[in-house]
């Protein structure tokens, strides 16, 4: 699951109060993710500049990509399984 914010506001991600401007969308906040990530490109309604995944259990860490880095990374993956096989 995810939802459009604000690069410059994503301190706030967590507040369900504050409220995001369209206009101002940049990022898509990734807060739950199961499976294969580029299932993600798939389900976006439409592409922004970054993508923000959070893993609260892991190590809590905020973890940014451009939406290109992200494609790229998946397509890395991709190959490097499809030579395995």
């Amino acid at each position: 699951m995810a939802r459009p914010i604000t690069r410059r506001h994503a301190r706030f991600v967590l507040d369900e109060k504050f409220t995001y401007k369209p206009k101002e969308y940049d990022t898509w906040f990734c807060y739950l993710a199961v499976g294969k990530l580029e299932r993600f490109l798939e389900l976006a309604p439409f592409k922004l500049q970054w993508i923000l995944f959070h893993r609260q259990d892991k190590d809590d860490k905020d973890r940014w990509y451009t939406w290109k880095g992200f494609e790229r990374a998946i397509r890395i993956t991709k190959d490097e399984q499809s030579k395995e096989t």
